[in-house]
């Protein structure tokens, strides 16, 4: 009696850790409070600056990406997008090295204020430090002003060589940190 009480102990609490680290997802995001963020119909993804370690799944996490924001409504146009999106993440992302500025020749990194609304915490990553793994970091640029609009993080461990485990988990990572994109006045 006792050995089998104690194996349905164990049962319960696996399913209970694993619900657990199913909503173990940390998100934080700021946004500029003076944005117009309904004159932005349009938004352009960054390219990185070297290859993704993990090229499948950065193009499984720009598609989730592309996905939800089709779904509130915004278009996705290869360049001169309203925004440009500026994707960064851990290394289990495969995202470890920052975009580029741009891809047009005299573009330069965008404006970053960080008295203006992010809050009091820098977002992780920044300081020369590397972005910690299960990290990705959107960073909403609008074009004309050059100006960092949005900025929004995700903290979500994957294992890369489960791909469909992380390809999962990614989802779920990208549709909580969009949930309230655009924010609301």
């Amino acid at each position: 009696m006792f050995v089998r009480g104690r194996g349905i102990a164990v049962v319960v609490l696996t399913v209970a850790l694993g619900l657990a680290a199913g909503f173990a997802q940390k998100t934080k995001v700021g946004f500029d409070k003076t944005a117009d963020f309904s004159k932005y119909k349009s938004f352009s993804v960054q390219k990185p600056a070297k290859d993704p370690a993990h090229p499948l799944l950065y193009v499984h996490i720009v598609g989730a990406i592309e996905q939800e924001l089709a779904a509130k409504g915004m278009t996705h146009a290869e360049t001169d997008g309203d925004l440009v999106l500026m994707l960064t993440g851990g290394t289990d992302f495969g995202l470890e090295n920052a975009p580029t500025a741009s891809d047009c020749a005299n573009c330069k990194a965008p404006i970053l204020d960080p008295g203006d609304w992010p809050g009091n915490t820098a977002p992780p990553g920044v300081g020369s430090k590397p972005m910690p793994e299960g990290m990705v970091e959107l960073n909403f640029v609008d074009r004309a002003t050059n100006k960092s609009v949005w900025m929004g993080w995700v903290e979500q461990k994957l294992d890369p060589d489960k791909k469909s485990k992380a390809f999962d988990q990614a989802d779920k990572a990208i549709q909580k940190l969009l949930k309230d994109f655009p924010p609301k006045k």
